[in-house]
Parts: C-alpha cells; structure tokens; sequence
C-alpha cells in the first residue's frame, strides 16, 4: 500500500472519529423527568433525571396561561429537586428548568384557584405520576449507543491492522 493510500485510511479515520465523537456528547446525556405536587395554594413540582437523581438548583421559569413569552416568575428548584410558586390565575401554567448543562425538562400544570381555596387554604397533598419530558426519546439513546459501538469494533479494526502491518513492515 502506498504512502498516499495510509493517509487517505488515516484521514477517513480520523473523520469518522470526529462524527462520532459529535454524537458521544449527546448520547452521554440522560433524560428529565417532573411530576406535580397538589396543593390548594401553590403549585409544586419534583424535577428529577430519568437516573432517579434530582435536579438540584436547576434554574426555573415559570409561564402564565396569558403570557408565553415573558416570566411570571424565575428562581432555583431546591437541593432535592423542588420548586413551588402561587398562581395568581386560573388555566395551564407552563415551565422550563435547565440546570445548565443541557439538561432541559419543560411541562405545564393546571392551576385553580377559588375564592374558598384562597380563604381556607386546605392542605390536600397527592404525588402525581413521573411525566417524562417530551423531548427525551429512548430508542434516541439506543441508536447512539449502537452508532458508538460500531464505531469502537471499527476503530479497534483499523487500529489492530495498522499494528500488524507495521510489525511486519519493520520484520
């Protein structure tokens, strides 16, 4: 094999490991989950990654139904991964929480607010089930993991064969 031929195999390679090390940054993320809290007075959410382990201090905003654009409220969820706020409005709130390393979980929440519920303030707690974010896709994460497989097997390939060829150009 020419000289010319190894660098066109050496170029290809060093390519492909480019492409695939672009798509090992996104496989190496893990999804969002959040769930409701229900209370009379305030609206509570959990937010968690799908591993179990919260979002602590991820940073929260919070949408009225009448407003989409601007922030009705901001602020950090706690170290176990919870934030709460009072609606001042009845309809869907809508949120975002990033915890500033690409990790973003977004949902929306019903609040209802009643002249009674404003004056009495019953304490009703129930867990809503985990809804996982809508933009986390698991089969997302399997193709990756296939694609950065098959690039391992390739890699150590062509690695292996450059050895071989160089022990027996050297003997």
């Amino acid at each position: 094999m020419s000289f010319l031929g190894k660098e066109r195999i050496l170029w290809a390679t060093l390519v492909f490991l480019f492409v695939s090390l672009l798509y090992c940054m996104e496989a190496l993320a893990h999804g969002t989950l959040w769930r409701q809290e229900h209370d009379s007075l305030l609206l509570a959410f959990f937010l968690e990654y799908d591993d179990g382990t919260p979002m602590a201090f991820a940073k929260v905003k919070i949408f009225s139904p009448n407003e989409s654009a601007i922030e009705f409220q901001t602020g950090n969820a706690d170290r176990n991964g919870f934030f709460c706020f009072r609606p001042d409005l009845n309809g869907v709130w809508s949120f975002e929480a990033t915890d500033g390393q690409g990790h973003l979980a977004k949902g929306q929440i019903e609040g209802l607010i009643s002249k009674s519920e404003k004056m009495v303030g019953n304490n009703v707690s129930q867990v809503a089930q985990l809804q996982p974010n809508a933009s986390d896709c698991v089969n997302r994460h399997s193709t990756l993991k296939v694609i950065l497989g098959l690039s391992l097997i390739l890699n150590l390939t062509l690695l292996s064969y450059f050895v071989v060829k160089r022990k027996i150009s050297i003997t």
